[in-house]
């Protein structure tokens, strides 16, 4: 907060998906080809455990409305907090090296535990638009995926999470048209009950029309359907 430049900061520009860029040597960034729209778009930016609040940015009027154009923008990075995990293994009681926790919006990020089957996640924002909350899923070969609502602690700073993760499977196969041929590009979704529906190894069906997830509980209806 002494005004310094943060060099090699995540910028996140929420457009749908996530545009993101990383700041250079003197804190500075940008972000292209981002399309017009009426209403604003949030933005906001992590490095260690640095990060900003969000940022509603807005396209400042141009002569052509088909090109989006912004002001410059200035953002300041405080304190913020941290995800602790440990992932374990119901069938070995064992930690789980290597199992994958991957962050869904509003800020998609990716890390795998040690060899204690720890892994933190830093520069989490405590109160924002969000809300200190997060969308966590687990994921571990042999094992059934875990995706648990992350709420960050409103008093502490380090936030922990225990995950034990139950024996799981794989569910493949291959989407056809009518006349039998592989159709590939087709969205494919999971849904367990009435929870909401994920995606498996891959958003789609391959080139030949196959789809896998690696990481689905075992001796539990899955509902498999395509967009």
């Amino acid at each position: 907060a002494d005004g310094s430049p943060v060099a090699g900061a995540t910028v996140i520009l929420h457009t749908g998906g996530s545009n993101k860029t990383t700041s250079d040597a003197q804190g500075r960034f940008r972000l292209e080809k981002i399309a017009p729209r009426a209403w604003a778009y949030p933005l906001w930016a992590h490095q260690g455990n640095l990060v900003t609040q969000i940022a509603e940015v807005r396209p400042i009027k141009t002569a052509d409305p088909a090109i989006a154009r912004f002001a410059p923008l200035r953002l300041e990075m405080t304190e913020g907090r941290q995800a602790h995990f440990v992932v374990t293994s119901e069938i070995t009681k064992q930690p789980i090296a290597g199992a994958a926790i991957r962050f869904g919006y509003p800020d998609r990020r990716l890390v795998t535990t040690d060899d204690r089957g720890e892994a933190t996640v830093s520069g989490l924002m405590p109160a924002s638009p969000f809300g200190g909350v997060y969308d966590v899923t687990i994921e571990a070969e042999g094992h059934a995926r875990q995706a648990p609502i992350l709420k960050l602690s409103a008093t502490e700073s380090v936030t922990n999470v225990q995950a034990a993760l139950v024996a799981g499977g794989i569910v493949q196969g291959t989407v056809r048209d009518v006349d039998g041929k592989p159709v590939p590009e087709v969205l494919i979704i999971y849904r367990i009950g009435n929870e909401t529906g994920f995606y498996g190894d891959a958003f789609r069906s391959d080139a030949e029309g196959k789809f896998r997830h690696r990481f689905l509980p075992l001796d539990t209806p899955i509902a498999v359907s395509t967009e």
